[in-house]
């Protein structure tokens, strides 16, 4: 039926910003957010479909979320003739995939009818989800040091969860590069210690090799879930800095011994060893203070 042939009391009651088609008036009613969390309350909520006026002949509605964000219950339903409303619920994917907190759903209504003001309708909305999937933070990451005596030679590392999970996360730590070791190589976290974490242990390896002053040591956190839904095996890299404590002694280059008549010019000698004393005096210096620090954290 052509918009010109409404009757005015029809016309008169679409409400404003409705698109029209013949004499359509469609509402769409989808919730803001819902949750990838199957224990949350807004995992799954109501969306509603109204139309204007009653139709007097069956519609079919199909629907169509356009990306897997989300799911609906029933793909196609009938509004029958006579009713103006049907009620169906979208859910939350749970897909164990990192995201934004807030992630969209597209979802498409697409109208058929023998009613041609309804036949060919079609309505677009936007529902957020919420993510639930879990992140590994690896807190406290400073640098350590090769040396033995330094009182940064080890540091705690702490390990927690971004969110509580429904059951056990088990991790295992792998080292990429020899640097540096840890005191354990798995751990869990759980929903009761998710937040307080589980504090890992790692040393730097004094290797007595010269290298940059300071260099990586790469590690891999391996996480698989144990028996919680909403996490999935995932790697996490981690890069720790090392502190070179190898040092490069100075190069001794015999000193020529060069004859002026009945002298022998023995200054370059003297410098040489100068150099070298030097050199030996600030090590064994950099030693002492290693040392005094390290008895005073004791």
């Amino acid at each position: 039926m052509a918009l010109s042939a409404i009757p005015s009391v029809f016309a008169a009651s679409l409400p404003a910003g409705i698109d029209v088609l013949g004499y359509t008036g469609i509402t769409v009613d989808t919730p803001d957010i819902v949750d990838e969390n199957p224990n949350m309350p807004d995992h799954t909520r109501s969306i509603t479909i109204t139309l204007l006026p009653i139709p007097s002949v069956d519609v079919m509605v199909t629907i169509t979320p356009t990306n897997a964000q989300c799911t609906v219950s029933q793909s196609t339903l009938t509004i029958l003739a006579g009713q103006n409303t049907a009620t169906l619920s979208v859910t939350g994917t749970n897909d164990g995939v990192l995201e934004a907190p807030l992630h969209p759903c597209p979802i498409r209504f697409d109208f058929v009818s023998s009613d041609v003001g309804y036949n060919g309708a079609t309505r677009s909305a936007i529902v957020q989800v919420r993510d639930w999937n879990l992140d590994l933070i690896i807190a406290n990451n400073r640098p350590i040091n090769e040396n033995p005596l330094a009182f940064d030679h080890s540091n705690t590392l702490l390990a927690t969860l971004s969110d509580r999970p429904s059951g056990d996360i088990f991790i295992t730590i792998t080292n990429d590069t020899a640097q540096c070791t840890f005191a354990t190589h798995t751990f869990t976290l759980s929903p009761t210690n998710w937040n307080t974490g589980v504090s890992l242990l790692v040393t730097a390896v004094d290797d007595k090799i010269v290298e940059q002053p300071i260099h990586p040591c790469s590690v891999t956190f391996t996480s698989s879930a144990l028996s919680s839904v909403e996490w999935r095996s995932r790697n996490k890299p981690l890069t720790i800095d090392v502190i070179d404590y190898n040092i490069i002694p100075p190069v001794i280059t015999p000193p020529k011994i060069i004859e002026t008549g009945a002298k022998l010019l023995v200054a370059p000698i003297i410098g040489t060893a100068l150099v070298y004393l030097l050199w030996f005096a600030a090590f064994k210096s950099s030693q002492r203070r290693s040392e005094e620090t390290e008895s005073i954290d004791k």
